[in-house]
Formats: C-alpha cells, structure tokens, sequence
C-alpha cells in the first residue's frame, strides 16, 4: 500500500476541494514519447512476467502521428493493455480520431480541441472516451490562452466523461490540488462539475469494475462516518 494524495469532496455543499491522505493502492501505466516512432524498442512492456495496466502516447503529435505506431499499439492491445493518447491539445479533432480509430485510444490525454468538431463530441460520449483535462498545462504550452478562454467548462456541460488532470507537474510546477482549487474556478466550472470530474475519473480508470465499486462504496462510507 502506497500513500497518495486523494482528491475528493466532503460532500455536495463544501466547496471545489477537501484533500486528504488515505492508504490506496497505486499503479502506472507505460507511456512511449512519439519522437520514438522510428525505433522498434519498448518491447519490454510485453514481458509475460508484468504488464502494466496501460499504454499512452505523448508527444508532438503534428510531427508524429498516429499512424506511425499502429503496429505498435496493435501489440499492446492484443496483450490487453488499455490505450490511452495524447491527441487533441495542439493537433485538431482529426488527431482524436485518430487516436481513436489507428491505435484504439479508449481514453485521450486532452482531446480539447475536440470541441471543434460536433461529430466528434457525440462519438466520445457515445462511446464514453474519456478526455483528461489539464489546464494549465494547456495554457502554458499555449494551447489556450487562459484559464478563461478554456473548453473544459464547455466539454462537462456537455456531458463528456471528463476528469481533471496535471499532465505535467513538474514541468508546471502544480499539482492537482491547483487544479481544483485554481484553474477549475478561473475556467468557470462550478463546483458541481469538478465534483462530476472527480467520480468521471474512477469511471475512467484503467481498473477492473469490481475494484472501482469497491473504490466507490469505501469513499461513500467515508462521506457517511463525517457525517
């Protein structure tokens, strides 16, 4: 057991954020950066002796797209990893699709330029991909201008399966706590919508179901003992 820093709400009336520390387990996923497209290396992930539950893609994805490693990603998924993508934060909704239909992505890191293609947003919630927001770090790259001109009060309006996310801390020098309880409000969401991100996020969990109804009921009785 690992102690992590959990993000979650006293309940609907208290405000955006009540962090707190409990004994969770933890796990990661592989992520392979896309100025690797033309090597054939990162065979290791598929040893028969541990498979991490997932895969992502990070990187330029203008320079390197999705096509590039549909071989690649093909293995993953026939070993059953979960893929996720980034896809969408510089590049257009064209790199979602991508992202989605060449490499099999059933979560995107980002995707917020998928508000620009209203085909693409009925296909995300059809198919409950879900999107990992991180603005700031979309605004320090600048793919947004600000935390006011964000898309991510547009996206959970909505009705995506949207979570908030970091993606970089380090680089930003933020941590998920900023995220909730700075860029979220100076975005415009509402308390409401955060907390409809933080129960997106375990939906969106590389987990088997039990372990996220085991996830949901330890939470719930938690709420139930402040009470």
């Amino acid at each position: 057991m690992k102690k992590v820093r959990e993000g979650g709400c006293d309940s609907p009336g208290r405000g955006y954020l009540a962090p707190k520390f409990s004994e969770l387990q933890s796990s990661a996923i592989f992520s392979r950066g896309r100025g690797d497209a033309t090597s054939s290396g990162n065979s290791a992930i598929f040893s028969p002796l541990h498979l991490p539950p997932g895969i992502d893609l990070a990187g330029d994805e203008l320079k390197f797209p999705a096509g590039l490693f549909r071989e690649h990603f093909r293995r993953a998924r026939d070993e059953g990893l979960e893929i996720t993508v980034h896809a969408g934060e510089v590049g257009g909704p064209e790199s979602v699709w991508a992202a989605i239909h060449e490499l099999g992505a059933t979560r995107i890191c980002h995707g917020i330029r998928s508000v620009e293609d209203p085909a693409l947003i009925d296909y995300l919630g059809e198919h409950q991909i879900g999107l990992e927001i991180s603005m700031t770090s979309n605004v320090h790259i600048g793919a947004v201008d600000s935390y006011e001109k964000h898309p991510a009060r547009q996206i959970l309006e909505q009705g995506l399966l949207a979570n908030l996310n970091t993606d970089d801390p380090a680089i930003s020098g933020i941590d998920l706590l900023h995220e909730y309880e700075v860029a979220a409000p100076s975005a415009g969401l509402s308390p409401q919508m955060t907390r409809q991100a933080q129960a997106n996020a375990l939906e969106m969990a590389f987990l088997p179901e039990q372990e996220k109804r085991g996830l949901l009921e330890t939470k719930a009785g938690s709420l139930k003992r402040e009470d």
